[in-house]
């Protein structure tokens, strides 16, 4: 069967390729996205849960329609009729075993949350006993546990990130932080709760954050303000932005202090958007494009680029774009976190994606001109004066490059592994490595004999052997790591580097995911640190008990690992307590005692 809307690996690139960012750091696109593509259980479920949406929503269309078709006597009714039967017979065949042959219509993670958020909040996904409403914010969801009052989760002392709820069983109204709120939503969902655990943390973290935005709208004022204007040269300054010191790139931006922003004064149409804190510093700031086309029609967009704020901080990023919104000042923005680098991962206003358009910007640039490093319309045509997000133009303007240089190497060839271009007379193209390279040099990943066999000798010296392919190492091989190749400290094994794992506790790659999570689990161990399976979270020994949790599906007790902080707080809110020596974490008595601490004695 056919789920995926690429038909082949040029396609797969274009989603899931391997992109590198101004600062050289390369990763994956849509690597959340391309976890649900990987999880085959997952994947025809999503697929059957949304065919069967549409195929519902059009019975229902039908069958409205129906009733007006019938009153006008039209003379399409009889092939409305038999378009009907056709449709029930679908609908009524249709099983998880017999999946329909069409792709799954989600290929970007904003397209991925948005469906997904249907889904949970679909009553007939929701599992036998989630017949509870949780009206959170604008969204409703099902639970079997809680339910919400007229707040809709909104907390009455103003705690951000924490839903008010009310527990059927206690008749009580207790507050819960958003993530293990929105956890236990999905645990009440057919769909969700087989999810892969990547995309359920990912959709967690997605929904506390808009849930604190939220909040933060509703119940605080806000203690920011907000400038547009053309003083570009202040929010690419580290002394007018908060947080910077001499050893920390606080906005994580690669042109600051760099003196390019003059790049938006003469070349394209721009304003500077940013937020000042009570003392003056910028805490967040983006590049508002004001002069964007749509290919094809005559509109015009006022688009806002990749925003950067303090410590990275993605709060600030929200609330310096919800600014711009109630400001006016933008039709459309950037979206905040993940794949924030795509150039097409726009949304208007609305939370709806753009990425399904082609934009361009007038983009004045002759050859040595001074260049800003750009997130979004990074190809550029010198002919037409334009730059765009979809790939037409032939400059790549994704470069943190003082100028951009174009007119002088119309027929060279680009290599990205000398970072220049090399003369179309000396330049040799190496299919392995699918860069230009000199014709002299001694890079060929293999050499094909006139016995049909592949020749190895001449490239033992400068070569690894990794997966079946030869990669060039430099001479002798002494530096792999300088042509992309790394050596994996747990398993031993060479790995191209694009391909591998970093781990940003121990900052470095590894050959595999398994391998990154054996030695960051190591380096735990090593320092005396325990994890809570309960938090999910690393502490020290110290910090962490061990407890029975009381499973009701298997209705039994099981061991569970969990911070003495995380308890306390379930002791309070009477969900956990201490007897004879042990930890529960259980429904308690009217003595204090856990319910089925009996069945514990009889095991």
């Amino acid at each position: 069967m056919l789920f995926f809307r690429f038909k082949n690996y040029e396609g797969f690139k274009e989603i899931f390729g391997i992109v590198e960012h101004g600062n050289g750091v390369k990763s994956r696109k849509n690597k959340i996205l391309l976890a649900l593509y990987k999880d085959k259980r997952f994947l025809k479920m999503l697929i059957y849960s949304e065919h069967c949406y549409t195929l519902r929503r059009m019975r229902r269309r039908y069958s409205y329609g129906e009733d007006v078709r019938r009153s006008h006597n039209s003379p399409n009714y009889d092939w409305w009729h038999m378009a009907y039967e056709k449709l029930c017979i679908r609908c009524d065949c249709l099983r998880e075993e017999e999946l329909p042959n069409q792709p799954l219509r989600c290929d970007s993670l904003v397209d991925l949350k948005y469906m997904l958020y249907d889904f949970l909040q679909m009553p007939r996904l929701r599992k036998g006993d989630a017949c509870h409403e949780l009206r959170i914010g604008r969204k409703r969801f099902f639970s079997n546990l809680y339910e919400t009052d007229i707040y809709n989760g909104l907390c009455e002392d103003k705690t951000l990130n924490a839903i008010r709820y009310v527990n059927i069983e206690k008749g009580r109204t207790f507050k819960m932080k958003a993530g293990k709120m929105f956890n236990h939503i999905m645990s009440c969902n057919k769909a969700l709760s087989i999810m892969p655990e990547q995309i359920q943390r990912w959709l967690s973290e997605e929904f506390v954050a808009e849930w604190i935005e939220y909040s933060r709208k509703h119940l605080c004022e806000s203690e920011y303000t907000l400038h547009v204007d053309d003083r570009f040269s202040d929010i690419y300054d580290s002394e007018c932005c908060a947080g910077y010191d001499e050893d920390d790139d606080a906005f994580g931006s690669c042109m600051v202090n760099d003196e390019q922003y003059t790049f938006y004064q003469d070349a394209v149409d721009a304003k500077a958007a940013y937020l000042k804190d009570c003392d003056g510093m910028i805490v967040a700031r983006c590049i508002i494009f004001t002069n964007v086309h749509e290919e094809g029609t005559s509109k015009i967009w006022r688009l806002a680029e990749r925003q950067y704020s303090k410590f990275c901080d993605l709060t600030l990023q929200r609330q310096l774009v919800r600014a711009l919104i109630e400001g006016g000042h933008i039709d459309g923005y950037k979206r905040v976190g993940a794949s924030c680098h795509e150039p097409k991962d726009f949304l208007d206003i609305e939370g709806r994606t753009l990425a399904d358009k082609n934009f361009w910007i007038p983009c004045n640039l002759s050859s040595g001109d001074t260049l800003s490093y750009q997130d979004s319309f990074k190809s550029y045509d010198p002919s037409e004066k334009r730059a765009d997000n979809y790939g037409y133009g032939s400059v790549d303007l994704s470069t943190t490059e003082e100028t951009v240089t174009f007119d002088d190497h119309e027929d060279d060839c680009w290599s990205d592994f000398h970072d220049c271009y090399i003369s179309s007379d000396d330049a040799v193209y190496v299919e392995s490595h699918e860069d230009y390279f000199y014709s002299n040099e001694t890079v060929y990943a293999k050499v094909k004999g006139s016995n049909g066999y592949y020749n190895e000798d001449c490239l033992e010296a400068d070569c690894l052997y990794i997966d079946g392919e030869y990669y060039y190492a430099g001479r002798d091989a002494e530096y792999p790591e300088d042509y992309g190749i790394g050596h994996c400290s747990q398993c031993g094994d060479d790995f191209l580097i694009e391909d591998g794992y970093y781990s940003e506790l121990l900052e470095e790659y590894f050959d595999c995911e398994d391998c990154l999570e054996i030695a960051e689990k190591e380096y735990h161990q090593d320092h005396g640190e325990a994890y809570s399976s309960y938090d999910e979270e690393w502490y020290d020994e110290e910090e962490v008990l061990c407890v029975w949790d009381w499973n009701k599906w298997a209705n039994s007790y099981e061991k569970l690992t969990i911070s003495i902080e995380s308890f306390n707080n379930l002791v309070e809110e009477g969900e956990a307590t201490i007897f004879c020596g042990e930890y529960f974490i259980d429904n308690i008595n009217f003595e204090g005692e856990p319910v089925h601490e009996e069945l514990l004695k009889v095991a």
